[in-house]
């Protein structure tokens, strides 16, 4: 894994590569003649390129970084359900999910979310306890 900031013809980007895929992502950042502005726009690039990096390394340990954890609970299981068979339990859960869960934060999922969504399923004679 590797993320760069370069300069290509004046603009900034984000020269990244994760197992064997390499994207360029513009940054809307340009350098020109005057050296505070380039220092400060550098600067600039340099943070978001470090938030990048973590939000990939997040993502590949399986940790929610500030981005991600500011997603819908409901859109971020949906996007997941959307990979898996029909025949899996998250695809036919997310109808009970939206339904409990509306639009709580990813970030905001803890031990008393959880239980209560088990009472919520058990209540609504969907659930094994």
């Amino acid at each position: 894994m590797g993320v760069n900031v370069r300069v290509k013809r004046g603009k900034l980007y984000l020269d990244t590569y994760i197992q064997g895929k390499h994207t360029w992502e513009s940054l809307g950042l340009s350098v020109g003649s005057d050296t505070l502005s380039n220092k400060e726009a550098l600067r600039l690039a340099d943070i978001i390129c470090k938030k990048r990096e973590f939000q990939i390394a997040s993502g590949e340990w399986g940790l929610i970084d500030s981005v991600t954890g500011k997603q819908s609970h409901v859109d971020y299981a949906s996007k997941l359900a959307a990979k898996q068979p029909p025949k899996n339990h998250l695809p036919k859960s997310i109808k009970y999910l939206t339904e409990y869960a509306k639009d709580v934060r990813i970030s905001s999922v803890n031990e008393r979310f959880l239980e209560g969504s088990q009472e919520f399923l058990v209540e609504s004679g969907q659930g094994l306890v």
